[in-house]
């Protein structure tokens, strides 16, 4: 178990985990709404915008897909305009290259999911729909914000202005902040601190970008949790399921190396390639880690695959 001490002080539990970034900043809804507004450079003022947590569960709509509760879906209610925001927050331990399709399927279901509960479509566009990605992984074009929206192919001309997805590369904001201390923006402070992975960073960042009241609760609920044996239990659990996944990822790629991958690529060898493929589709490893493994791409596979199910 994590939970010894270190250095005089107990292990932080992450905020990049998903489950402790739901129960600290579920708990401190002003300050969520002070980061979101900052982060996502919203044209609100935190006085003016009501903030509500939504408890949202997306249900199965494809084969082999796993009920999923969104990290932490909100609504910010601005009173001036009346415009309502809703932001779905997704903290990620896989790289952006890896998620993209899923997330952007995940932002789809939230906004039928809104549809569904009874909003009236007529008034769909008075409201804006984001998702906030904290990729803990840098991009790899060295950028630390990616913005995506729908497109027409052809002109490039926007389908609608009020459906955004937005990605942040905590480890690039972690390393300005460090290159430039205090005198980077507050969305950079907030993503490092999210990123900390100290008690004590994050009672240095949270100085810059909270109130004494605030903060002293905010970090209250960092070490509560932190201690929490529930919290501890299943932080240990996750993190074997990752070890166990990136474990089998290895073993893939060295029982791929045996069956001829590594000649398949080098030689131009594209008949062992493929049988390669097939053979670790047959044992169920996902489409994205043999991308990863051969280099090859995600609609190559599925093509393969597909002459399997055939």
């Amino acid at each position: 178990m994590d939970n010894i001490k270190r250095n005089n002080e107990f292990t932080l539990v992450p905020l990049t985990w998903d489950y402790m970034f739901k129960r600290v900043f579920s708990l401190n809804l002003n300050l969520l709404k002070e980061f979101l507004i900052c982060v996502l450079k919203l044209n609100v003022e935190p006085n003016d915008a009501d903030i509500i947590l939504e408890n949202v569960e997306l249900t199965k709509t494809i084969k082999k897909e796993y009920k999923k509760t969104v990290d932490i879906l909100v609504t910010l209610n601005n009173k001036i305009s009346k415009q309502g925001i809703s932001i779905d927050v997704e903290v990620n331990s896989s790289r952006f290259e890896d998620i993209k399709f899923r997330n952007v399927l995940y932002h789809q279901k939230i906004v039928t999911t809104h549809i569904e509960s009874g909003m009236d479509i007529k008034n769909i566009d008075k409201y804006l729909f984001y998702q906030l990605n904290l990729n803990i992984h840098k991009f790899k074009d060295g950028v630390g914000e990616k913005r995506f929206s729908y497109k027409e192919d052809t002109t490039n001309e926007e389908l609608t202005d009020n459906l955004k997805i937005v990605y942040k590369s905590l480890d690039y904001y972690t390393d300005l902040y460090y290159n430039k201390g205090e005198n980077v923006g507050k969305d950079v402070i907030w993503l490092a601190l999210v990123n900390a992975k100290t008690f004590k960073e994050i009672e240095e960042m949270s100085k810059l970008v909270m109130n004494d009241e605030s903060r002293d609760k905010f970090i209250h609920d960092v070490h509560t949790a932190s201690h929490d044996k529930f919290v501890l239990s299943e932080w240990e659990s996750d993190k074997m399921a990752e070890l166990v996944k990136y474990q089998s990822l290895e073993n893939a790629r060295t029982e791929g190396i045996n069956e001829g991958i590594s000649q398949g690529i080098e030689q131009g060898k594209e008949e062992t390639l493929i049988n390669t493929i097939k053979s670790m589709l047959k044992k169920n490893i996902s489409i994205e880690d043999i991308s990863d493994i051969t280099n090859k791409s995600i609609e190559d596979i599925k093509k393969i695959k597909n002459t399997i199910e055939d």
